[in-house]
């Protein structure tokens, strides 16, 4: 589950998920309270999303049985929750209200380093302890020789396809 990967990630401090309809987002938001993280809606329409943010009692009190009636409650399969759950899923006759600009759905664009405002490992974290016990400490290269100086940089590509893609 995305969400429970957004929890243990505790260098992410908010995420933003994919445009959904009402119910998919009320539920969203019912998951959210039960993993203590605050939830947001945000945009106009069709384009409407929901973004989760982490609280103080974030990950400490999970209530397992609420997450667990929501998830089968929605049939626990499908996407998030159902095989319709995003997009346009509009009803027969039913038209949606004219106006207003589109709302942009936060993404990453062209260039534009990915990670880079991630804070520092810190000393509670089990791979800098692992490092410590094998005599690593802050501050030094990672490596036999020499290691590298600075953090790999991931760049974000929106113009290029990936490795063996066809456009």
């Amino acid at each position: 589950m995305e969400i429970r990967r957004f929890i243990a990630d505790i260098g992410r401090v908010s995420m933003a998920l994919p445009p959904a309809n009402k119910e998919t987002r009320k539920k969203v938001h019912e998951l959210a309270n039960a993993f203590g993280l605050k939830s947001e809606s945000k945009g106009k329409g069709e384009a409407r999303y929901t973004t989760l943010r982490r609280t103080s009692r974030t990950g400490y009190t999970v209530d397992e049985r609420k997450i667990g009636r929501i998830v089968r409650g929605a049939g626990g399969h499908g996407g998030m929750f159902g095989s319709s759950s995003f997009g346009g899923d509009r009803e027969k006759g039913k038209r949606g209200k004219g106006g207003g600009a589109p709302v942009r759905v936060p993404r990453h664009r062209e260039g534009e380093e990915v990670g880079g405002t991630a804070p520092k490992i810190g000393e509670s974290n089990v791979g800098f302890k692992m490092l410590a016990m094998m005599g690593w400490q802050d501050g030094q290269r990672i490596g036999v020789s020499g290691g590298l100086d600075a953090p790999i940089a991931a760049i974000m590509k929106t113009t290029k396809l990936g490795l063996g893609a066809t456009n």
